[in-house]
């Protein structure tokens, strides 16, 4: 739905931003994050701050950090947080912000120079509580392949609803390019860190128990497309073995979001999750040497969110009852 037109609301003038950056072992692309940040347009009269959790770390990370918060034009923070996990991060970005505005981006984005004056004018000029930016993808490392299409870009990390500021339904912004009033933290609390295991090796869709307790809050969320950023795209996720793994981590994670398996939920669970299973298997094995690569990982992908769904349904299931 559009948004009307942006009217100024009194005593709405943003004064503090925090960008929250979890990472682990990319220290050459959040240099390349790090550097793009600094370019950004900058809001007259706005403190930005700027918080890096480097998460388990064994690489050159927290010395690059070192070396860019002398340098660095704006408040530059960082942490190191050995017990791994993105939301483990991402929670201790949360608790060590001052901002109003706390906006959580991934260590693989380019950030568009409008980006920050784009977040900041959305907030100013809409009553709303969560803005998710626009993300389109970033082909530095590989050429787009002549199969992907617009729900395949999804899979990726892309998100892009057009030109125009509209409203969304949550839980749909993805963590890559998330922002929220500091109230719906102070209300929500920390990010759910139940999600990953170790059959979850891609902790896919980890932020979205947060944007369904934000749902369930009334919180109101909106899509900004000025608020822009550019997510990297690894070779490696350009295989089949991507979304086999990203499509099992989907899965398991849905389960794990419970706080409790009730019977409902199991037997729910139990039918929904084998009904993709078995028909999106069948898809899979019919698609798998024609021409057309899309549908068949697309169908691997829902295929493997039925496995991933019914592995963790089956292990949260013997966990109770051992």
């Amino acid at each position: 739905m559009l948004v009307s037109e942006p009217t100024s609301i009194q005593n709405n003038k943003i004064q503090s931003v925090s960008v929250l950056i979890p990472t682990h072992n990319r220290d050459w692309l959040l240099k390349k994050t790090l550097d793009s940040l600094a370019q950004v347009e900058m809001p007259a009269n706005l403190n930005l701050e700027v918080i890096v959790t480097a998460n388990a770390c064994t690489d050159n990370t927290l010395n690059l950090l070192i070396e860019y918060q002398k340098t660095f034009p704006y408040t530059l923070k960082f942490f190191d947080e050995i017990q791994p996990g993105a939301n483990i991060a991402r929670n201790r970005c949360l608790q060590e912000s001052q901002g109003e505005i706390l906006a959580i981006v991934d260590d693989d984005v380019q950030f568009d120079k409008g980006w920050l004056v784009g977040l900041v004018e959305a907030f100013e000029n809409f009553s709303v509580d969560i803005v998710g930016g626009r993300i389109l993808l970033w082909w530095e490392a590989v050429k787009p392949p002549k199969w992907l299409n617009h729900q395949l870009e999804i899979l990726l990390s892309a998100y892009d609803l057009g030109s125009q500021v509209i409203q969304v339904d949550l839980p749909g912004p993805i963590a890559a390019n998330l922002a929220f009033r500091r109230h719906v933290y102070e209300q929500l609390g920390l990010m759910h860190t139940g999600i990953q295991n170790k059959n979850n090796k891609i902790n896919r869709g980890d932020e979205v128990e947060y944007l369904y307790r934000a749902k369930k809050a009334d919180f109101k969320a909106i899509y900004v497309p000025k608020a822009l950023v550019h997510h990297w795209v690894s070779p490696n996720k350009l295989s089949s073995n991507f979304f086999k793994i990203a499509g099992l981590g989907f899965g398991n994670s849905r389960i794990y979001l419970q706080d409790k398996l009730t019977i409902f939920i199991f037997l729910k669970s139990l039918l929904g999750f084998s009904y993709l299973a078995f028909r999106y298997g069948l898809a899979t094995l019919l698609t798998q040497n024609s021409k057309n690569k899309s549908a068949y990982l697309q169908n691997l992908y829902t295929c493997m969110v039925g496995v991933g769904g019914l592995q963790g349904t089956l292990d949260r299931l013997f966990a109770k009852t051992m």
